[in-house]
């Protein structure tokens, strides 16, 4: 995973050599989103058919054939955009397939419910340890062996990863193994077809309100995170450099890797809702923080670092709760909606922001009117004040979501079916002990 970000962080630096245009950066990370997200509910369906140990393998020998062809194309100095965008795009679509098959993995070689939620957070502990460590191993290795060296290196990686799926044992799934087993419900869709199975997800996550509400909840506030994740660079560069904002985003990756260090020994909240809304909440302050402290850049330390620690909270704590709700047979064709659904708004944010900020918030503070008076004592006059605006409505709104959410009866319901679930694990694992 860390050689497979460097690569990534230096094909980035490269288009930006090459082009120097943002936009096409951005048009980029738009190819490397958008087409997992839309074949997600077919390749739930492939992943729920297939031993996934096999699904997996498969991934990274294809990943890897797309890496080895970067390699000659730069090697014969023939790589162009194009090329780039495409070989993007299908790595997006097999990379679909891998995190469907690797989620829905946990379920089966973790049973234990408490140690579940321990290799939940380990998961995104080592999310934290690539955000820290891939810029900056990127730099080093492009001025040291070159975009050459750094592909060799993700090409070993992905044999790396293929012998060690041979080593390990992937237990067999059983249907109705899990949480959809307490509906007294079988594993539907098994015996119907191919597109039956494909839609399967729509349907299963349609009849449970309380997943229908989490899921819309994740989406908004994946909104604001985008919505941030794309204006924040260029906040910083109004202000400041790239280097200070290489600083500020590994500062940021120290605190994704306190939280998932936190969450690795830590099962979180018996209700895991409260650290999904607590984390919420934290996420929505600190883009209201930077939006009110960004005229000075050596403040913007602080909320960009809870911004980054909150996510490993949230992101253990939900995904315990769909491992948890979704029987391990299922959960290729659920998972892929949930992904879909959650994540389909973050190209939408990438191109929509930049956009509010250019044709909207700047045209309006220009004006001087009454929005520039309402805004300037609040943002400053500073030429990141437009982007400060965007990111104070878009924390407001995150908060004010996870307001919303926190009054849901029936979405903290989940929390105390993981919290019963809890308790019958630890019954069922003392009368293993007594026998």
């Amino acid at each position: 995973m860390l050689s497979t970000n460097i690569f990534a962080f230096a094909i980035a630096i490269w288009i930006y050599d090459k082009t120097g245009s943002a936009a096409q950066l951005g048009l980029t990370i738009f190819f490397g989103i958008l087409p997992g997200i839309l074949l997600a509910p077919i390749a739930g369906a492939i992943v729920d058919k297939l031993p996934r140990k096999s699904v997996m393998l498969t991934c990274d020998l294809i990943v890897g054939a797309l890496t080895l062809l970067v390699f000659y194309l730069v090697y014969n100095d023939i790589l162009a955009i194009w090329h780039i965008y495409t070989l993007i795009a299908l790595k997006s679509v097999i990379d679909s397939f891998q995190n469907l098959a690797y989620s829905a993995s946990i379920s089966t070689l973790v049973p234990d419910l408490k140690l579940r939620s321990k290799a939940n957070g380990m998961l995104q502990l080592s999310g934290g340890i690539n955000d820290i460590g891939a810029p900056i191993i990127a730099g080093l290795l492009l001025l040291a062996v070159g975009i050459e060296g750094i592909i060799l290196i993700d090409i070993a990686s992905f044999v790396f990863s293929v012998i060690t799926l041979l080593i390990v044992k992937f237990p067999s799934v059983k249907a109705a193994d899990n949480a959809g087993e307490q509906d007294g419900e079988a594993s539907e869709g098994e015996g119907g077809t191919f597109w039956q199975n494909v839609g399967y997800g729509f349907k299963f996550i349609k009849a449970r309100r309380p997943l229908v509400i989490l899921l819309g909840v994740i989406a908004m506030v994946n909104l604001s995170m985008g919505s941030a994740t794309i204006l924040f660079r260029t906040l910083v560069l109004d202000l400041s450099n790239a280097e200070v904002l290489g600083n500020l985003v590994s500062f940021g990756g120290v605190g994704g890797l306190l939280g998932g260090v936190l969450m690795s020994v830590w099962s979180g909240f018996k209700n895991k809702i409260t650290g999904v809304l607590l984390s919420f909440f934290a996420v929505g302050l600190s883009m209201v923080a930077v939006a009110l402290v960004q005229p000075n850049v050596m403040m913007l330390g602080l909320p960009v670092f809870a911004f980054f620690f909150a996510i490993p909270v949230a992101m253990a704590s939900t995904n315990f709760i769909w491992q948890s709700a979704v029987n391990a047979d299922e959960q290729g064709r659920v998972f892929a909606v949930r992904r879909m659904i959650a994540m389909i708004i973050l190209p939408i944010s990438y191109l929509a922001a930049p956009a509010v900020v250019d044709y909207v918030v700047n045209p309006a503070l220009a004006a001087q009117g009454w929005f520039e008076q309402l805004m300037s004592p609040i943002v400053g006059a500073k030429s990141s004040a437009d982007d400060a605006v965007v990111f104070l409505v878009m924390g407001v709104f995150c908060l004010i979501v996870a307001a919303l959410a926190s009054m849901s009866k029936e979405l903290r319901a989940i929390g105390v079916v993981v919290e019963k679930d809890e308790k019958d694990d630890e019954g069922q694992q003392a009368e293993l002990e007594t026998a």
